[in-house]
């Protein structure tokens, strides 16, 4: 009787916690979308917003395609891997929200004296999108994945260290396409040779990159932390199958190996987890310091 008296709260419990974790960050993700939708449309022109919007919900189906395949073959709570992955994907347009107007009003960039014609190159821009949805979709199939966890985060990050080498370049562009039609956005008529309209319409695409990025990077740092984040929820929910999955498998390795011996592979991990976040961080530092001296010694003097 005490057994399960002690088992009906523990559930009421849990169906309680559960309908918090789908419904509030449910109506959280669907107010960021629409904020991000709306904040394309501000910045893209007339005609334009279409194709960017288009992008941008194509980069979340992906993201939402791969969570479902990934989820069939998911064993035990699938409840659990479907819950920390809202966090994710919340924490991923919330980032992108955040940075997005951000990019778009927060800086000021303007020409002083006599400027050089300069070359704005879309490129960068363009590649940063398609290796950033990529990225997301990986990072979506390593939650709660141990077989290729490790494996699929030195990818991202490959990923990021690629994205590190092209943003310079990207915001050099982007520099320039802010100096010379930022201010004409609000008049009716402009310099057709100094700022095309064929360059306005580029802006969400600098915008949205500079976006994907910081969203990406934010979001390779906290997987990082979802075994975390995959105990807490087990805790809060009451559902120990995700900390119990490996639990055999350990206890198989314990009455092999030392006990001495046991602490090493998860020390490897560790390291492997910042081994590779520090080289993403370590090459766009680099690349972005060679660039800038590059320039001021290649400058008119």
């Amino acid at each position: 009787m005490s057994a399960q008296s002690r088992r009906k709260p523990s559930k009421l419990f849990t169906a309680t916690v559960w309908g918090l974790l789908w419904a509030a960050p449910l109506i959280i993700a669907y107010f960021f979308v629409r904020g991000t939708l709306q904040e394309i449309r501000n910045q893209a022109v007339e005609g334009a917003a279409g194709d960017y919007i288009g992008f941008y919900v194509l980069a979340l189906s992906i993201f939402v395609v791969g969570v479902l395949w990934r989820v069939r073959r998911i064993d035990d709570s699938k409840g659990q891997y479907l819950a920390i992955q809202l966090v994710f994907f919340i924490l991923f347009v919330a980032v992108f929200m955040i940075v997005l107007p951000v990019v778009a009003e927060g800086g000021k960039a303007f020409f002083l004296g006599n400027p050089e014609p300069g070359v704005l190159s879309t490129y960068e821009a363009f590649y940063i999108l398609l290796l950033c949805t990529f990225g997301v979709l990986l990072l979506a199939l390593s939650v709660m994945n141990d077989k290729h966890r490790n494996e699929i985060r030195i990818g991202v990050g490959g990923i990021l260290f690629v994205i590190s080498i092209l943003l310079p370049k990207a915001l050099e562009s982007y520099e320039l396409l802010r100096a010379m039609c930022a201010s004409r956005l609000l008049e009716e008529s402009y310099d057709q040779a100094g700022c095309p309209a064929e360059a306005i319409e580029t802006i969400p695409m600098f915008t949205m990159a500079i976006a994907f990025s910081a969203a990406l990077t934010v979001l390779f740092f906290v997987s990082m932390l979802s075994p975390t984040v995959e105990r807490f929820i087990s805790s809060q929910t009451g559902d120990d199958t995700g900390t119990q999955r490996n639990l055999p498998k350990q206890e198989s390795e314990t009455a092999v190996h030392p006990s001495y011996a046991e602490p090493l592979p998860s020390a490897v991990r560790r390291n492997s987890h910042c081994g590779s976040f520090a080289a993403a961080v370590l090459g766009g530092v680099v690349v972005w310091t060679i660039q800038t001296v590059g320039k001021r010694i290649s400058g008119p003097r």
